[in-house]
């Protein structure tokens, strides 16, 4: 994971009150949040949240995808657990209920017909790399969608009978 260093330079407080230097490092990669996914995400609850973005962090840094099988649920509830500091973390079942969620919200896009736990991350709602490059794999998937009679309902902001009737 990358990361920025940062350095602060400030006069101490208390006395004797000398210059002090502290250096510290904050995480400088990450996904974008497009504010089109709110309506949506207040409906998921704080836990199942912690999941998506955990998702979006885990995600293929170009195309979205993500391979959400047994592994990458046990990964999260240890790293649940970590971060927390908590002893109850989500159960697996409660993980493979969220992917359901995510699904049935257009959150998360099945990747092939018979997805096996093979995921896009809904690029209109998260991405992680350039406008160009999202506005490009929006369109390839509406494209390769509409191709193989795939439903693209979830990738644009109309129903698909107003998408493709609209002049």
């Amino acid at each position: 994971m990358k990361r920025t260093k940062i350095e602060v330079e400030f006069t101490a407080t208390t006395q004797p009150q000398t210059k002090q230097k502290r250096t510290f490092t904050l995480v400088s990669e990450g996904c974008k949040y497009y504010f089109n996914a709110q309506h949506l995400l207040m409906n998921i609850g704080a836990e199942a949240r912690v999941f998506l973005d955990y998702l979006c962090e885990k995600m293929d840094g170009t195309k979205n995808t993500i391979l959400i099988n047994k592994e990458l649920r046990w990964e999260f509830m240890y790293h649940f657990a970590n971060i927390t500091g908590r002893t109850t973390v989500p159960t697996d079942g409660s993980l493979t209920q969220y992917v359901s969620k995510f699904k049935k919200l257009g959150l998360i896009i099945s990747a092939t017909e018979n997805s096996n736990g093979f995921y896009i991350v809904n690029p209109k709602y998260f991405y992680k790399g350039t406008e160009k490059a999202r506005s490009t794999l929006i369109r390839a998937l509406i494209t390769t969608r509409i191709k193989k009679r795939v439903p693209i309902v979830a990738l644009i902001n109309t129903s698909e009978e107003e998408f493709f009737t609209a002049r």
